[in-house]
């Protein structure tokens, strides 16, 4: 499995860094990967102790954060944590982890109730609401652990409804939420009109302009990044040139998401009027009553072949006027041994011997020039 662009990790005098950047999913700094790592440094002998470098790190999947968040406190190695930057969401309750944390001065953390997205049915929808809130009192419950605040100012502080809580470096080191701060590449101070945007890539996208200390230091460890993730020449790269790379990306990103929400919505609408076509011909068949179409559509949502299949092997059942008006073809019931008079005494509406007129003409000939005789 190769190494995310996102992740990468040096070491020197005993001394293993680990710097992740982005954002935190099965497919980019996934649980499995950091782990793996940590496992690898926590054996070596070389090793005496991990940094976490989080550099503009987002946040992401809850459960994806939490084995990494795990994995930091039952080593038996010490693992600090360096933020700079952004450090947002899940990736703050992966930098409380750390027993020694500490913030870049000019950085943000920011902390948020926990969102998800989704579609289905309204029981779906309130169980995933259900969910959502054992999940917040998971969050609740790490920051309580590792800042000692308790749980009501945890809410009132940094978990109110629609809000984005950036936490400078000197609250974080109040609120415990950081051990201490340090010198990093953020020179400059943050104009106040571009944290009142509340706009978190608005915000990132101003910090990944000030993190200049790699880059006019000599190292280069930030645009050798850069220049891996974009597969580009690093002399070749500008701050302007990053920036509107990873706009375009996320332009890009942003129109793919439109199409698949729309995409979802047409198929949405075409199982609907399956569902609707298929169940309309099965009670006017008769396969089914009016009665059982709610049920049998909400099966259809979930598994429609099934249920097409299930209905498709169904006999038609006729009403009992149209079994009278058209018998089975040779089946005439209790009256095939009756004479025209029985007809005649049997079926006041003269519907049967109609019946037999058209369907047997020969029969109805003989049995009524017998009745006349």
């Amino acid at each position: 499995m190769p190494k995310s662009k996102f992740l990468t990790i040096t070491s020197e005098a005993g001394r293993s860094v680990i710097r992740l950047t982005g954002f935190i999913s099965e497919w980019e700094n996934s649980s499995r990967e950091i782990c793996q790592e940590l496992d690898i440094l926590i054996v070596d002998p070389a090793t005496g102790s991990i940094e976490l470098e989080l550099m503009n790190f987002y946040g992401g999947s809850v459960f994806e954060g939490f084995p990494i968040r795990n994995k930091i406190k039952s080593s038996p190695k010490p693992i600090s944590a360096k933020a700079e930057g952004i450090v947002a969401s899940m990736a703050t309750v992966i930098f409380t982890a750390c027993k020694t944390r500490e913030i870049a001065r000019g950085s943000r953390l920011v902390l948020h109730k926990p969102s998800v997205s989704m579609y289905g049915q309204s029981h779906q929808l309130r169980l995933a609401a259900d969910n959502l809130d054992t999940v917040e009192k998971d969050l609740i419950a790490c920051y309580v652990e590792d800042t000692g605040m308790s749980e009501e100012d945890i809410v009132s502080k940094f978990l109110q409804n629609d809000i984005d809580c950036f936490i400078n470096d000197q609250d974080a080191v109040k609120y415990g939420l950081a051990t201490g701060t340090y010198e990093g590449g953020i020179k400059t101070a943050i104009p106040d009109d571009v944290l009142k945007k509340s706009d978190l890539k608005a915000v990132a996208s101003y910090f990944n302009q000030q993190i200049i200390n790699s880059i006019n230091q000599n190292e280069m460890k930030n645009l050798h990044l850069f220049a891996a993730i974009l597969s580009m020449k690093a002399e070749d790269l500008t701050e302007d040139v990053i920036l509107q790379k990873f706009q375009a990306m996320h332009n890009a990103l942003e129109t793919e998401k439109s199409k698949v929400v729309k995409l979802e919505a047409k198929v949405a609408e075409q199982l609907e009027a399956s569902i609707t076509s298929m169940l309309d011909a099965a009670v006017t068949a008769g396969k089914i009553v009016e009665a059982d179409r709610e049920n049998y559509k909400t099966l259809a949502q979930k598994d429609f072949e099934g249920v097409s299949k299930i209905i498709a092997g169904m006999p038609e059942r006729k009403t009992i006027t149209n079994r009278m008006d058209n018998p089975p073809s040779g089946s005439e019931g209790p009256e095939a041994n009756w004479t025209y008079k029985d007809y005649l005494d049997n079926d006041k509406s003269g519907k049967k011997l109609e019946a037999l007129q058209k369907s047997n003409p020969e029969k109805f000939k003989a049995l009524k020039a017998a009745y006349g005789k």
